[in-house]
């Protein structure tokens, strides 16, 4: 059984996260947050649905949080750079708890925004985690309750997506599926680009070619 990440109603699991896209599961969770600390399990639906649309919306950079600091700031204690990423220095306890949500973005550091259609599909079971911050594949931007035991999941898919613009190998992409809405209860996902191409690399000009133009 795989581990998904909870941010709302909806898990994801990230694949890869490439220079020009990324890759991801993502499904429909049988459960809903009544507080920052309490989940609420739906009951099954008794007749099949044909599908459930959900929006994605990525940033590159992430947008700071609600009270204007830096998106890793409550993390970083203080540093510029989040090198501390890269480390295992950050407090192992709870660190996500009492973190301000992520603020909405500017439109020029929008590099996703779409639609997305999740399949109905009967007896998904999938168990979810929260990993340490600094996760390259992602990690939750603020607190958000993760059910202990698998949870249903109702509806599925699987999707390679282009970012609006190719990103720098290292560079941070915030996640939401809410249009980073700051009065949600929900959170947004970090992850960091890696070194690879999700799709076709850019083709790069020959000398030659550079000379007959």
């Amino acid at each position: 059984m795989m581990s998904y990440q909870a941010g709302s109603d909806v898990g994801i699991q990230v694949l890869l996260v490439a220079r020009d896209g990324f890759r991801v599961e993502v499904v429909g969770l049988r459960i809903r947050a009544e507080d920052p600390d309490t989940l609420r399990y739906l009951p099954s639906p008794e007749h099949a649905l044909p599908f459930r649309r959900v929006w994605i919306q990525a940033a590159s950079p992430p947008p700071p949080r609600i009270d204007g600091c830096p998106w890793y700031e409550p993390f970083g204690q203080g540093r510029s750079v989040p090198e501390w990423l890269r480390s295992s220095q950050v407090a192992a306890s709870s660190p996500y708890d009492g973190l301000l949500k992520l603020s909405r973005p500017s439109p020029d550091s929008v590099v996703l925004s779409q639609q997305l259609t999740l399949e109905f599909q009967r007896g998904r079971k999938v168990e979810c985690a929260r990993p340490d911050p600094g996760e390259p594949l992602g990690f939750p931007a603020n607190g958000y309750p993760q059910p202990t035991d698998p949870v249903a999941a109702d509806f599925y898919g699987e999707f390679e997506l282009a970012w609006a613009r190719p990103l720098s190998p290292g560079a941070w992409v915030a996640l939401s599926f809410d249009r980073f809405d700051p009065d949600s209860l929900s959170t947004a996902f970090l992850m960091r680009v890696s070194d690879d191409w999700l799709f076709d690399p850019p083709q790069r000009l020959s000398p030659k070619a550079y000379a007959a133009g």
